[in-house]
C-alpha cells in the first residue's frame, strides 16, 4: 500500500514512517521541516520525501495524483498552546485550513482511506499531572 504521511519527519510521523516502512509498505513523507527533520526519517532509506505544505492545495493534489497513494496518515500540525493563542491564524491556516486540503485533495485524488491524529493541545493546558484523557 502506498501511504501519504503528513509532518512525517516529526516526532511522530518519524515513528509511523518507520513502522510504516517495516510492515512493507511504500512511503511517502510530505513535510514543510519547520518543526520536522530529515534525520529522523534517515533510518528509512526507501522512502519518499517531497518537501511541501498541506497549506498548498494544488501542490497537495499534484502529489497525491502524480504518486496514486492509497492511504493518508495526516500528522502535519502546529500544537503549542502559548503560541497558538500569539499566532491564531497561522495555527488556523495549518491546523483547519491545511486539514481541509488534506482531506479534500484526497478525496478528489481517490484515496479511500485517511487517518487523523489529533494532538491532546486540543485540550489545553491542564493543571493536574497526569491528566485524564
Amino acid at each position: 500500500m502506498k501511504v501519504l504521511v503528513t509532518g512525517g519527519a516529526g516526532f511522530i510521523g518519524s515513528h509511523s514512517v518507520e513502522a510504516l516502512c517495516l510492515h512493507g509498505h511504500d512511503v511517502l513523507v510530505l513535510d514543510n521541516f519547520s518543526t520536522g527533520d530529515r534525520k529522523n526519517i534517515a533510518n528509512c532509506p526507501d522512502i519518499e520525501i517531497a518537501g511541501g505544505d498541506i497549506r498548498d492545495f494544488d501542490g497537495l493534489r499534484a502529489l497525491l495524483r502524480v504518486n496514486r497513494v492509497d492511504a493518508i496518515l495526516h500528522l502535519a500540525a502546529l500544537t503549542s498552546d502559548p503560541l497558538s493563542v500569539e499566532q491564531p491564524r497561522e495555527y488556523h491556516d495549518v491546523n483547519l485550513t491545511g486539514t481541509l486540503n488534506v482531506l479534500d485533495a484526497g478525496r478528489l485524488s481517490g484515496v479511500r482511506r485517511v487517518v487523523l491524529a489529533s494532538s491532546s493541545a486540543v485540550y489545553g493546558s491542564g493543571s493536574a499531572v497526569p491528566s485524564r484523557r
